[in-house]
């Protein structure tokens, strides 16, 4: 489906509506409202779409296909792609209409978009990228990039037309073969484009027409200078896609940068113009890097690259590279020159030191000097041959004797053979001749300075700029070939003081006269004079001579002539400048001055003639064994290019094999070592000095276990072997593997590869243990809680008491947990026990609580009882004991041996009188029989009248 984008800005909001009102139905397109920053709400936007459009307007989605006679509004702050034949919106970036025309051309080579005027940057690399694919650009208003100038009413018409156009040109023929030799002629090309690409762009511009016929399209062409403009910029627009950046940058490396670096000079300086967002010049730059660093030149670099694209420049300056450029690159290039970042990659900055990226108008500002290399494959910069003429004049300018200059292929025919000499066939490569003499021949064909004028001429020419005749000589189409100084102050210079013809002339009504009068001139072979009245913003009403010249074919003379009586200068009536006729006549003594300087030359050259004819067939044997020296040159380049490559590639392994911690190695059929690496060494115990430098001398590890009978049966065409475990020197626990290496299928040595898995079997050994200790606490502390939780059980009088007493218990027990999990279940001191199991009953800071004796460290089990045990006295303190009362004290007296704890005293005092208890209760119940179970110990319990003493002692402790 062929999709129509609407680029709409954010103040377009009322040509946008009336663009959507005037779309009618069965156009047989999809309308696309491109994104539109700042705008009212979404919703507020489709209302004020649907009152006036005939067709449906729907909010755009992601992945939505698009369908004829639709409108499709992509929502506020995002952007949208065409992709696939399907509309994909993401997020809106800093060009949100470039990046959407882009995609269009992508997607749609033959799309259609209209820009709204708006007070926001054109989407210039969009639009470009879409003509350049052969779609078509429309604006509404003026707009330098655009196709064509359409109002927003009559904007959906146009689009209608032009894509009627299209489809009634793929149903039938285009312009014949001798067609495009016409066009090919009137657009002033020595060579015809190829015929695809002139018949693809003139059906593009007769479509932009209104659908025109070939015939009536080549008559337009005939008498309308500004169209033949507009199709050579579209032809030499499509040519550029036809020089691979890639290709020119191999080129160029091979046949002008090594030639260059081999130059004795202090430095280099490359331009380029039209560099676009410079990816070619960073292309180039990647070039100059690896030459000089691998010839370890550190010669300086100058790389210019120039634009009248602002937008484009900005990019080009930030650094920002491509995401398709960066995947064209190779791989090694790419990861050193470029940086990834999140918004995809950035040119390394020691590259872009080298590059200096300026905004420069290649036909008004002076050429940049003293270049080596002057690279131009951007055509819209040649957009006729016009324009052509003068790049390659200012390139020849700017370049220095034996300078390069990388063009187009079309623009070879324009360059003159005595200037400079192609390298190759294809036309794209040229070096500057060295000048003779200082006299410099022209770049461009047909232009070599003259013969010394005669003083007859020189006269005829002096009374030609005091009289202020307004002539010029063009040639069939209109195109200056001279202009005199006076008819200077009559054209509309495209820069200043230049202008390319008969359409250029200020006066519109001039110009058509002029054109007309060429017109039949040209058919008639007659003079012709026209005469212009005055009209409205015209210069005045006066008469236009054309005639034929007599002395050239296809050469005209052209003259402007006063009104009155068609003798006296028009230049004589506005006034001429005095300065202006001094510094013409100055502009003519220098050229004479040059032409002298030429035919002096000239006569030094015929000099040489004979020692130049003695020593051609010199030269043609020196050719011959140069070219066969270059092809050994560059055969030998491949090599050394190879054998680096197969170093580097050896170097990467050798560190890997080297570094890996796995020991690697090979062994041969004579069962000695072919190489090993260090930690192989490390872990058999070898010397890794002998085992590097002399393999073959140093034995293999036969003592260990049945390792050399297993190789020995790989060697002999066994299956490879993996896992085998190796108990080596010093307990080292190792893991190998053994496989055959092979040659032609057959068994030359084996290969073994051994890690050492000594610290993994202690973990998995440790892990094992650790699991077997858990298992034994964890069914110790269920046997402790069964029992707390039976004995409380038969001691409570109902649920609640038994959820109460059980749930301190447990909180007690999780307590002497928590200190043993912190303490990483290792041995506990039981002062620190002691403390955490009664500080929840009394403040140990006020000396109600007394630890008498030496810290005792106890192992987990141990403490978890003794904690239980604490806080059952504890709480019985609290409830009838010591504590009870604000006077009572309690005294834990800890007596130790060599072996630990031999005994331990709680003891009592400054509480109510005790009384005997007429049953045994939990406390009475854990401390003599869970607690001497435990420890192994005796519990003996004394109701003391002043006080409760419960005293442990082990068994067999002194």
């Amino acid at each position: 489906m062929m999709i129509a984008a609407i680029c709409a800005p954010p103040d377009a909001r009322e040509a946008l509506v009336a663009c959507v009102a005037a779309i009618r139905p069965g156009s047989g397109l999809c309308w696309v409202v491109l994104p539109m920053r700042r705008t009212p709400a979404d919703t507020e936007l489709l209302d004020a779409l649907r009152v006036v459009a005939r067709v449906p307007v729907d909010m755009a989605e992601d992945g939505l296909a698009p369908v004829a006679d639709r409108v499709l509004v992509v929502p506020g702050g995002q952007g949208a792609r065409v992709a696939g034949g399907v509309l994909r919106l993401v997020p809106e970036d800093a060009s949100p209409l470039d990046d959407c025309l882009s995609s269009l051309a992508e997607s749609e080579p033959a799309g259609i978009a209209v820009l709204l005027p708006g007070g926001v940057t054109l989407p210039t690399l969009g639009a470009r990228a879409l003509q350049a694919a052969g779609g078509v650009v429309l604006a509404v208003g003026s707009a330098t990039l655009a196709d064509r100038e359409v109002t927003a009413e009559d904007a959906p018409g146009v689009v209608t037309a032009i894509h009627q156009a299209r489809v009634a040109q793929a149903a039938g023929d285009g312009p014949s073969n001798e067609q495009l030799d016409r066009a090919a002629r009137l657009l002033g090309f020595a060579d015809r484009p190829r015929p695809a690409l002139l018949a693809a762009r003139m059906l593009r511009r007769m479509a932009i027409e209104g659908g025109l016929a070939p015939e009536v399209y080549l008559a337009q062409l005939r008498r309308d200078p500004a169209e033949r403009q507009r199709l050579a910029r579209d032809v030499m627009q499509g040519t550029a896609q036809e020089v691979s950046d890639a290709v020119v940058i191999d080129r160029l490396r091979d046949q002008v940068l090594i030639p260059l670096l081999q130059r004795k000079q202090a430095g280099f300086r490359v331009w380029v113009p039209g560099c676009g967002q410079g990816d070619l010049v960073y292309q180039l730059a990647m070039r100059i890097v690896e030459l000089t660093t691998e010839r370890q030149d550190r010669r300086p670099w100058k790389i210019f690259g120039t634009d009248t694209d602002a937008l484009a420049l900005r990019k080009a300056r930030s650094g920002d590279y491509g995401a398709e450029a960066a995947a064209a690159l190779d791989p090694g290039r790419r990861a050193r020159f470029l940086r990834r970042g999140d918004g995809g990659y950035t040119v390394d900055l020691a590259l872009r030191e080298l590059c200096v990226f300026a905004e420069h108008d290649l036909y008004a500002d002076a050429p940049f000097g003293w270049l080596d290399l002057v690279v131009c494959l951007r055509p819209a910069l040649l957009g006729r041959p016009e324009k052509a003429e003068v790049a390659l004049a200012r390139f020849d300018y700017g370049l220095q004797a034996d300078g390069f200059l990388a063009v187009l292929p079309q623009m070879a025919p324009l360059l003159d053979p005595e200037g400079f000499e192609p390298l190759g066939e294809d036309g794209l490569l040229f070096r500057r001749r060295k000048t003779h003499g200082g006299a410099r021949v022209s770049a461009m064909r047909g232009h070599r300075p003259g013969e010394r004028l005669t003083e007859t001429a020189l006269a005829e020419r002096g009374v030609l700029q005091m009289l202020g005749t307004v002539f010029a000589s063009v040639d069939d189409t209109g195109r200056f070939i001279h202009v005199s100084a006076p008819m200077r102050a009559f054209l509309s210079p495209v820069r200043p003081g230049v202008a390319y013809g008969l359409q250029d002339l200020r006066d519109p009504a001039r110009a058509r006269a002029a054109m007309e009068a060429l017109a039949e001139v040209r058919d008639e072979g007659r003079e012709i004079a026209v005469r212009t009245s005055a009209g409205e913003g015209a210069a005045a009403k006066g008469e236009v001579r054309v005639t034929a010249s007599a002395e050239q074919a296809d050469r005209y003379l052209v003259v402007l002539c006063d009104g009155e009586d068609g003798d006296l200068p028009v230049l004589e009536r506005v006034g001429t400048v005095p300065w202006q006729r001094r510094l013409d006549r100055l502009q003519w003594r220098t050229e004479s001055a040059e032409m002298a300087l030429s035919s002096a030359n000239r006569e030094l050259l015929a000099l040489n003639e004979e020692l130049q004819s003695s020593n051609r067939e010199l030269r043609i044997s020196r050719g011959e064994l140069e070219l066969i020296n270059s092809k050994l040159q560059a055969f030998n380049r491949e090599l050394l290019e190879s054998s680096a490559q197969l170093e580097q590639q050896n170097a990467e392994l050798q560190a890997i094999y080297d570094g890996v911690p796995v020991g690697l190695g090979m062994i041969g059929k004579d069962m000695r070592w072919l190489r090993g690496n260090r930690f192989l060494a490390e872990l058999f115990g070898l010397d890794p000095d002998a085992l590097r430098l002399a393999p073959g001398d140093t034995p293999v590890p036969v003592q260990i276990g049945d390792f050399a009978a297993r190789i020995e049966a790989v060697l002999d065409g066994a299956a490879p072997l993996e896992g085998i475990e190796i108990t080596a020197a010093q307990n080292r626990r190792l893991v190998g593997d053994i496989f055959p290496v092979l040659r032609d299928g057959e068994v030359t040595a084996a290969g073994i590869a051994v890690r050492d898995v000594t610290s993994e079997r202690a973990l998995e050994e440790q892990k094992d243990l650790l699991t077997a200790e858990l298992q034994h606490r964890v069914k110790n502390m269920l046997a402790v809680v069964r029992a707390v939780t039976r004995f409380t059980a038969q001691r409570s009088g109902d649920k609640t008491e038994l959820a109460s007493r059980l749930s301190q218990r447990l909180a007690s027990m999780g307590r002497t947990f928590e200190l043993l999990s912190d303490g990483g279940w290792d041995w506990q001191g039981l002062r620190g026990l002691a403390q955490s199991s009664l500080a929840a009953f009394v403040d140990l800071s006020d000396e109600r609580f007394t630890y008498q004796g030496e810290d005792v460290a106890l192992p987990p089990e141990e403490a978890q009882a003794i904690g239980l045990a604490l806080h059952e006295l504890g709480t019985n303190a609290v409830k009838y004991g010591a504590w009870s009362v604000p006077d009572g004290r309690v005294v834990l007296d800890v007596v130790t041996s060599g072996e630990g704890l031999s005994r331990m005293t709680w003891r009592e005092t400054g509480g109510p009188e005790v009384v005997p208890p007429e049953r045994t209760g939990f406390g009475a119940f854990l401390l003599g029989t869970i607690l001497g179970r435990q420890l192994q110990a005796t519990v003996v319990m004394d109701y003391r009248p002043e006080g409760l003493c419960v005293t442990i002692s082990r068994m067999g402790a002194g």
